[in-house]
């Protein structure tokens, strides 16, 4: 656990959570590790999905960083590798969309259907190799399966997205998204957290120099 804690302190520890990790596992297996009581997360990220997580230590900080995070003042950063290239390399995606059950994933729908929610995330194609693409991702909120969604729409499905058809190019692979940066105010006047994660040094991010893009 030690090597996924990227910061500590007395309100709270914000670590990098491996792809297919259980949230409730992990969560426990920090909370023995740092000896406390309880662990709160902001925010969680979906078995197949690796990144940063934030955990309050105590109600306090849960609160205040919680009210931060429902108003979309945590700028998150993703990475993505695409199997080929949105058809727009750039922009904001939009759209109104719904869980459908039966099929097992989102679909469209009208903007007044009850149920109908809307997502939104800033796009950036930073560099294609081959059949595949890496792409920058913005939000203010957590939303990695829309974000999946929003991808196959844009005709550009992440590699190892079976549910998205983003499994052309390999089967049984890692789903390719990772939440690499994360940026939100701290407590005092000015004060402001940033931190910055790395997918891992395997197929299909080795065709890219990830290094330099989260310079960018």
């Amino acid at each position: 656990m030690k090597d996924y804690i990227l910061v500590e302190n007395k309100d709270f520890v914000a670590v990098y959570k491996p792809q297919n990790t259980n949230m409730a596992k992990f969560s426990l297996e920090l909370k023995d590790y740092l000896k406390v009581e309880d662990a709160y997360p902001i925010y969680h990220l979906e078995f197949k999905v690796g990144g940063i997580l934030v955990y309050a230590l105590n109600e306090k900080t849960y609160k205040e960083f919680h009210a931060l995070y429902k108003r979309k003042q945590f700028e998150m950063e993703f990475l993505a590798v695409t199997v080929g290239v949105p058809k727009n390399e750039k922009g904001i995606y939009k759209a109104f969309i719904i869980y459908d059950k039966k099929m097992g994933k989102f679909t469209h729908i009208p903007q007044l259907t009850t149920g109908a929610v809307q997502i939104s995330f800033e796009y950036n194609t930073i560099e294609t190799a081959d059949k595949i693409s890496l792409v920058k991702m913005h939000s203010g909120f957590y939303l990695p399966e829309t974000i999946r969604f929003g991808l196959a729409d844009l005709n550009s499905s992440i590699f190892g997205d079976e549910i998205y058809e983003g499994d052309t190019l390999a089967k049984n692979t890692n789903l390719a998204l990772i939440l690499t940066g994360l940026r939100f105010k701290g407590k005092k006047e000015g004060e402001y957290y940033s931190f910055k994660a790395y997918p891992p040094e395997t197929k299909p991010w080795s065709y890219f120099d990830i290094e330099s893009v989260l310079k960018i």
